[in-house]
């Protein structure tokens, strides 16, 4: 008799181990999904880089406690009924599946930083090939107009000249 009371006392702190590390790897993945979602108080390449480095680091001293999860759960189910195996089953395919959706938040945010980055990178170089020929044509417009003789022929050639210029 003890010893059932010791194996089932084992199995219910195995199910209050599971149940709190579920929990716990949970909470994790939601606060990683917000860090992942709202990091835009820094520039595009810190974004990426902190993204890359400081969440991986964190998810994988994370992938042990949900590997240590999986196993307890895999434990419990061995010594569980249908209703508590598919309990089981349903928070590990949860947890799995909120993983995996976490890897593919962060590769599609990495992915929309990079497309930003390289858009703000073909923008900066449009602006500044737009400032070297506005100033081309500002210097151009600067200069007076000068006519050896003014006839008609001669304003139509100018305007000619300044339209192909614009061209």
């Amino acid at each position: 008799v003890s010893l059932r009371k010791q194996e089932i006392a084992d199995r219910l702190n195995a199910w209050i181990i599971f149940n709190e590390k579920n929990k716990e790897l949970c909470e994790w993945l939601t606060q990683m999904e917000n860090k992942v979602a709202h990091t835009s108080d820094l520039n595009i390449e810190e974004m990426v880089e902190k993204l890359k480095k400081d969440c991986m680091e964190e998810i994988n001293l994370f992938s042990e406690n949900k590997t240590h999860l999986k196993q307890l759960g895999e434990q419990l189910i061995k010594a569980s009924n249908k209703t508590k195996e598919t309990e089981i089953n349903d928070k590990l395919k949860d947890v799995n599946d909120r993983w995996q959706h976490l890897f593919d938040h962060i590769e599609a945010r990495v992915r929309k930083l990079k497309e930003t980055l390289v858009t703000v990178q073909q923008l900066d170089k449009n602006m500044s090939n737009l400032r070297t020929w506005l100033s081309c044509i500002e210097a151009e417009l600067a200069r007076p107009v000068v006519y050896s003789m003014c006839h008609n022929k001669e304003i139509h050639k100018k305007l000619a000249e300044q339209q192909v210029g614009k061209g």
